[in-house]
Formats: C-alpha cells, structure tokens, sequence
C-alpha cells in the first residue's frame, strides 16, 4: 500500500505544479492537457502494484489523449476545443475502466 499512496501523492505534487506553473505562464489552457497527462502517467506504475493490465492501456490512452489536446491547443483551436479534444475520450477511458475493474471483481 505504501507504493499506492507514494504514486498518488506524485500524482497531486505533478498537478498541483502543472497548474500553477501553466497559469503562472500565462497557458491555462494546457491545464486540462497536464492533468490528462500526469493521471495516464500515474496509472502505469498502479497496473504493477495492483496487477492489472487494463491499467497499462488506461494510461497509454490517457497519455495519447493528452497529446492529442497538447496537438489542439498548439493548433490554435481554442481552449474549448482542447477541452472537448481532451475531456470526452478522457472520461470514456476513465469510466470503461471503472466498469471492467467492477465487472472483474
């Protein structure tokens, strides 16, 4: 367990610094991308801990994700748009997992 609690402290240390450091830059646009990001990353070192696979395709997917909206923002799309690019397959990976650790047991 003590592993589980270091990644997840890492976790909020990495967010807590993107967003400051992002505002403080003048992108908070590229929050939700740094959040996306550093949550995938956080999921590689849980599918060793816990042994779940699924976990190693949760954070490969939020990585690619977060790319995909750091690509949008680099765009010019807007900060709606990098939302929209990050948030939904985002939030489908997210709960797809929670539905097969659930259905798994």
């Amino acid at each position: 367990m003590r592993w589980f609690h270091l990644v997840n402290l890492a976790q909020t240390a990495l967010i807590l610094a993107a967003v400051f450091g992002l505002v403080r830059a003048g992108s908070p646009g590229l929050i939700v991308v740094a959040v996306c990001l550093v949550v995938g990353l956080h999921f590689l070192p849980l599918a060793r801990i816990f042994d779940v696979p699924g976990y190693w395709w949760t954070g490969a997917l939020l990585i690619l994700v977060a790319a995909a909206g750091a690509t949008a923002y680099e765009l010019g799309t807007g900060n709606e748009t990098v939302r929209a690019v990050v948030g939904l397959p985002a939030a489908v990976a997210l709960w797809s997992t929670a539905l097969d650790v659930s259905r798994r047991g």
